[in-house]
């Protein structure tokens, strides 16, 4: 077989691997917001940021395969499928608000955990949704902005037919500029959130015996426990964003000097691969919140102890230090609980 024949069997290859990883990555995620929601352990709005991140995630994941895998000439307007052509690109335009919300989440995740050390003395107890708020303007704008983009590119690409110039308009990888924003922002988002975890974390580490209040002490701890989980996602996530780049590098250069089209091969394959990338990553760290989060571990431990019915013994892989804090929290609220009955 030659390269265009190899690439060939990848490309039909790619919705199916996309679809197989995606499965596992919202069963996950359904069970971690099930799970999530019965945890007083975590504040609420980091449950909640966490929760709805994770399946714009996984909606990324499921609904790409879906778009690729459908022949563009199936849901032709100008063949007269308005249904079909109708329903693909509500589809598209889903997957293209994933995509956006994927790119910029760890912009809420900073700002969620930077504002929570901040008000770390009444945080745990004043049941403020200013995160919360701001996420769902985010996600709301993003929408508004999706909708602003499709009504440009349907009222002045007059030169393309009908067909061409919605496919650019809902299909994130049919559109170069972009596809170049939504690398841009995932960049701009990891560098955001790994200067505020560094800057949380260090002024964490300084005021953690310097507590004035039972409350403090806790959100401090479980602002370094957090940062500890987060960490490692964070370092995947530009692992990721930076072979992503590279990739559209490639095709843009390729494009620009005329090597191949955006209809090429070559071109869909770096793109597809991408998408497996992202798969792999949302897998990844919807496993790790699991496995990383010790209540949630805890209460995943004890569903596979009441369905396999047997006892399963694991290696405390948590940091001892971060450990210690937080059993010394239990028994701080277990001694204040006590001293109210």
């Amino acid at each position: 077989m030659t390269v265009r024949q190899y690439l060939d069997s990848f490309i039909s290859f790619c919705p199916y691997i996309e679809l197989f990883i995606s499965v596992p990555c919202i069963i996950i995620n359904i069970y971690c917001a099930i799970r999530l929601a019965n945890l007083n352990t975590f504040n609420n709005n980091f449950r909640i940021i966490m929760v709805i991140s994770n399946f714009f995630g996984a909606g990324v994941s499921l609904f790409h395969p879906l778009v690729t895998m459908i022949p563009p000439e199936y849901v032709s307007y100008q063949n007269g499928y308005y249904f079909r052509g109708t329903s693909f690109y509500v589809i598209a335009f889903i997957h293209h608000w994933c995509v956006v919300i994927f790119d910029i989440k760890f912009f809420i995740l900073g700002f969620e955990r930077w504002f929570a050390f901040k008000s770390r003395a009444t945080y745990e107890y004043s049941h403020d949704s200013t995160s919360i708020k701001i996420y769902l303007c985010i996600i709301f704008t993003a929408f508004c902005g999706l909708t602003a983009k499709i009504i440009s590119y349907v009222k002045f690409h007059h030169n393309d037919t009908v067909d061409m110039t919605l496919q650019k308009a809902f299909v994130v990888d049919n559109d170069l500029p972009t596809l170049l924003a939504a690398h841009v922002m995932a960049l701009s988002g990891w560098t955001y959130a790994m200067t505020i975890f560094r800057q949380v974390e260090r002024q964490a580490e300084e005021n953690r015996f310097r507590a004035q209040t039972l409350s403090e002490s806790y959100q401090i701890k479980e602002t370094i426990n957090i940062i500890s989980v987060i960490g490692p996602i964070i370092r995947a996530y530009i692992t990721l964003v930076l072979l992503c780049g590279t990739f559209l590098s490639v095709n843009l250069y390729c494009i620009y000097y005329g090597y191949w089209s955006m209809s090429s091969i070559y071109y869909q394959s770096l793109t597809n691969f991408e998408y497996i990338m992202i798969n792999t990553y949302n897998f990844y760290s919807s496993s790790y919140m699991i496995w990383y989060l010790r209540p949630l571990r805890k209460v995943f431990l004890n569903d596979l102890r009441s369905c396999f019915n047997c006892s399963i013994d694991i290696d405390n892989q948590v940091d001892t230090t971060v450990k210690r804090f937080d059993d010394e929290a239990k028994i701080y609220f277990d001694q204040l609980q006590n001293q109210w009955l």
